[in-house]
């Protein structure tokens, strides 16, 4: 039966509220999940402020409700993460191994995630700031480790990989190298922890303040 789920509601006049949103239930690789924590992104600002209805959030940790019968490796009870680059697997991308360029990202039917009886968009396909949350089952991170809080785990589906992913894939530190990072936010955080992984032998971190 449908989930009533409460939820953060960005609207067109730029405002937010607390609404009741209906959920479907979930389809053949679709997972329900109860959310335990989500971060507050500054994009989820900027949506904010673009002016359009939609649930907000986008970084998000929780326990898996139930599954949709096609779903694998996924049960309920299980402690999950939320990733909004959902990869479809199957584009020319996703086949390069490019899942973060995916052409055809996954997304949940319209119908599934309404507002007083009309479709309203999920944040990056997410929707992480709401009590409950219906996602494909491509955007779930099962974790391993069961003691990492919902607080931390919250954080590995944006600026984790964001950060990290910056420090090792695009800019793809070498060992022994220096790198300067402009910005100790999250994202310069795990940028700093990217390039530590990687060897970088002087890390120099710049704060807002001007001060390392």
């Amino acid at each position: 039966m449908p989930t009533i789920a409460r939820a953060l509601i960005a609207s067109e006049s730029k405002t937010f509220s607390v609404e009741d949103i209906k959920l479907g239930d979930p389809g053949d690789r679709e997972v329900l999940v109860r959310i335990r924590a989500s971060g507050v992104c500054h994009t989820d600002v900027d949506l904010l402020h673009r002016g359009f209805s939609h649930v907000m959030g986008h970084e998000g940790a929780g326990d898996v409700i139930s599954c949709g019968p096609a779903v694998k490796g996924i049960a309920p009870g299980d402690r999950v993460a939320l990733n909004w680059a959902i990869p479809c697997r199957n584009c020319y991308q996703c086949n390069q191994g490019r899942l973060n360029l995916c052409e055809a990202r996954l997304q949940i039917p319209k119908e599934k995630r309404t507002l007083r009886g009309d479709p309203i968009p999920a944040s990056f396909g997410l929707a992480t700031l709401a009590t409950h949350t219906l996602v494909p089952d491509a955007a779930i991170v099962p974790l391993a480790k069961a003691d990492i809080p919902p607080t931390s785990a919250a954080l590995l589906g944006c600026c984790v990989m964001t950060g990290f992913g910056s420090a090792t894939k695009i800019a793809n530190i070498k060992k022994d190298t220096s790198v300067v990072i402009i910005g100790t936010g999250a994202v310069g955080l795990f940028v700093v922890q990217g390039a530590a992984s990687r060897g970088a032998r002087t890390i120099v971190a710049v704060c807002e303040s001007g001060t390392t």
